[in-house]
């Protein structure tokens, strides 16, 4: 199993705008470093297992684990890989405190967006499928297919990263 990235940053709710940079990977597939974007203004809740909403706070402490990193990438995988999708990149964006309290879910007030450096050289507008692993059903929920910029992101507990709205 994957361990947590070792590297981890604060994001702060319901103040400015933030853009969080994760850790920069080199591994001879190409450089890449995700980043997530947090619009000014937003505010999250933890989604426990009874479906209690637990809010936030005002600091979360977040950590971008990266699954595909170097020549055990394919093995690292949480889940197998949908025949609609090629191995491309997978990783686990995880609240340290959604964590320690077994939260299923993270919900956000507005919309976070993920960037990741185009590392593989696709074309601009080109189409790569998008997709979340659910490791308490086993299972990847096809979310659809969108324009480079948007990956298939995995998640070791479902911690889903995106609008409540």
């Amino acid at each position: 199993m994957t361990r947590y990235s070792t590297e981890s940053k604060e994001v702060s709710f319901g103040g400015a705008t933030q853009f969080i940079n994760g850790p920069m990977v080199d591994d001879g597939e190409g450089a890449r470093q995700p980043s997530v974007y947090f619009p000014e203004g937003v505010t999250a809740k933890f989604e426990k297992v009874d479906g209690t909403m637990v809010p936030a706070g005002d600091t979360v402490t977040l950590r971008m684990t990266e699954y595909t990193v170097g020549d055990l990438g394919p093995q690292a995988m949480p889940g197998d890989i949908p025949i609609t999708s090629g191995y491309i990149w997978a990783a686990e964006f995880s609240a340290d405190e959604a964590l320690r309290i077994d939260a299923l879910h993270v919900h956000f007030s507005k919309t976070i967006s993920i960037y990741l450096d185009n590392f593989i050289k696709l074309p601009v507008g080109a189409i790569v499928p998008f997709a979340v692993f659910d490791k308490r059903e086993g299972l990847q929920h096809a979310l659809g297919r969108f324009d480079w910029g948007s990956l298939w992101v995995y998640n070791r507990q479902p911690l889903l990263f995106g609008s409540t709205n």
